[in-house]
């Protein structure tokens, strides 16, 4: 069940892990649960356009699983600030609604940060004992390569087994100290394997000083136990990170197993395009072969299309167009023209003006 903060709040009682953990709540280690080690790609921010993300990939909730940074009694009822805000680091918060038939418990750390939550669904009719629904652990670190790392496991209740599932698992690399994405790995519990099947996965690459940042995500397809590619994009950002520069987006082919096609953007400094190349990828030599180019220029209201052809490995310009609308859309300006090597000019082929009324009749 997918967990939610109800508006009516019955009870809310916070134990201090002073008095109910001994001893202190370190971390998830300290918690009789299941020794493993959040659902990811679900919970990455990709909502801007590819040539609006001037940031890397950042978690949507950093703060933990259920999104939050301080126990949640906060968000719901303020009043109770005082009470909440001391020793947050060491407590287990619990919420119960009587009337809805469930409650939640909610670990932090140290830090604040949440390393367990548990939902539950109504009572036991006998023992009147809360029937446990799902749950979910997640662990913090810092790994050899010197990456903050957070490892959370999702689990349901087994009623018959009065015991808990593992379900899903996603283990993800955070840049140090901050919430931008290494990489990722999401994997489900298979129980007739007893062992977990990749999903999932995703990674990034960044050099600041070129005001460089790539992303890519991969399935895992099991028919042939490899990874097939989702997405990839590589961007170059201005110097003061204001604008993209150039974006490229690669188009997996699951044939050959490789990203074979791409296409790159240039943009100005207004976030219009001013340049678009398309290239393949020759397998045997590992070189990516031009296939076609445009560059767009802005002239007032007209935009000038130069459309070029690759020759010797070069793009050489071979047409070029113009078109302006006016302001409801209508095209009122066409020209086209073509290069002439001899002259080394363009010359002109065909031009056309357009006028319309208020209806948008031609005039």
């Amino acid at each position: 069940m997918k967990r939610s903060l109800f508006s009516v709040l019955l009870l809310t009682v916070t134990i201090l892990a002073a008095n109910a953990l001994k001893p202190k709540l370190q971390s998830i280690e300290d918690l009789d649960f299941p020794k493993s080690q959040v659902r990811f790609s679900s919970n990455v921010d990709r909502n801007l356009p590819a040539s609006e993300k001037t940031a890397p990939m950042q978690l949507k909730k950093p703060a933990g699983s259920s999104g939050l940074s301080f126990s949640p009694a906060l968000s719901i009822n303020p009043q109770y600030a005082d009470e909440y805000t001391e020793r947050l680091d060491s407590a287990i918060t619990i919420y119960a609604d009587e009337d809805l038939d469930q409650k939640y418990e909610y670990g932090y750390n140290e830090q604040n940060r949440e390393i367990f939550y548990i939902s539950y669904s109504g009572r036991d009719s006998s023992s009147n004992a809360w029937i446990p629904e799902y749950k979910t652990t997640t662990e913090y670190g810092t790994n050899q390569s010197g990456y903050d790392t957070e490892i959370s496991v999702e689990y349901n209740w087994n009623e018959t087994n009065k015991q808990w599932d593992s379900v899903y698992k996603t283990a993800y690399e955070l840049y140090a100290n901050s919430y931008n994405i290494k990489s990722v790995l999401e994997q489900e519990w298979i129980d007739s394997l007893e062992a977990w099947k990749n999903v999932y996965k995703a990674q990034s690459d960044r050099d600041d000083s070129q005001h460089y940042y790539a992303w890519e995500e991969y399935q895992w397809v099991d028919s042939s136990a490899t990874w097939e590619g989702m997405y990839k994009y590589e961007r170059i950002s201005s110097e003061d990170d204001s604008h993209i520069v150039s974006n490229t987006n690669y188009f997996f082919d699951t044939e050959a197993g490789e990203w074979t096609m791409k296409y790159v953007e240039y943009f100005d400094n207004q976030g219009q395009i001013t340049s678009f190349e398309e290239y393949h990828l020759d397998i045997a030599n590992d070189t990516w072969i031009g296939d076609s180019k445009y560059d767009l220029a802005y002239e007032g209201n007209i935009t000038i299309r130069t459309d070029y052809v690759r020759n010797n490995q070069e793009w050489e310009a071979v047409e070029r167009s113009e078109s302006a609308y006016d302001e409801y859309g209508n095209q009122i300006h066409n020209a086209t023209y073509l290069w002439n090597n001899d002259l080394s000019s363009w010359v002109g082929q065909f031009k056309a003006e357009f006028g319309f009324n208020e209806n948008g009749d031609t005039t």
